[in-house]
């Protein structure tokens, strides 16, 4: 995704000198990117939103290199991603089902809405 020549020359990044080290901070970025990002990183087409990935990977090795905290890298991320959709939590209740069941009380009719786990 990115290089020690994309740090240097498009993204600009000084702090980072040896291309060792950068190597190291990459894969610390890259796994706490991947883990906020749900592991969406590697399928993006999208050119902008691929842009902003590259940066905010740089940005976090700068983060990371100057030893910010966890909630600190964080906030790097969400700023830099939070509207390409790659931070986007989906729960599926995959073995959860409705049941409308119908009680009658005096005269009326009454539907409850109970969210009950399916028999596995």
């Amino acid at each position: 995704m990115i290089n020690y020549e994309y740090y240097r020359n498009v993204y600009y990044g000084e702090d980072v000198f040896n291309e060792r080290e950068f190597a190291r901070l990459k894969r610390k970025a890259e796994n706490l990117l991947n883990f906020h990002t749900f592991n969406r990183v590697n399928n993006v087409k999208d050119e902008d939103a691929l842009e902003k990935v590259r940066n905010t990977l740089c940005e976090l090795i700068e983060g990371i290199y100057h030893g910010k905290e966890d909630k600190e890298l964080y906030q790097i991320i969400r700023v830099n991603l939070i509207y390409t959709g790659l931070m986007y939590r989906v729960i599926w209740f995959m073995r959860t089902r409705i049941i409308m069941l119908r009680a009658e009380k005096n005269s009326g009719i009454k539907w409850l809405n109970e969210w009950k786990r399916s028999p596995q």
